[in-house]
């Protein structure tokens, strides 16, 4: 659920960069680091990133579901 959660935000960065973000992606030279966080995808009005936004938060649901019946404490892990 881990790598699900880190490909589907990967798609909606993809998704945000060539759609309302376009012009951040433009300001930055191939290999500048930006960090990006779920809530800068939230409310952008553009349907696809509310979809995107939609299934990481209910990815990371499941994960954390998943957890709490299992007694595992997910900071513990080593999920990189």
């Amino acid at each position: 659920l881990h790598n699900a959660e880190n490909e589907i935000f990967t798609a909606m960065v993809n998704t945000g960069m060539q759609g309302v973000y376009k012009d951040v992606i433009r300001s930055h030279e191939v290999g500048d680091v930006i960090d990006l966080e779920l809530a800068m995808f939230e409310d952008t009005e553009d349907q696809n990133l509310d979809a995107l936004v939609e299934a990481i938060k209910a990815v990371a649901a499941a994960k954390h579901t998943l957890a709490n019946l299992n007694n595992i404490d997910l900071d513990e892990l080593d999920l990189e």
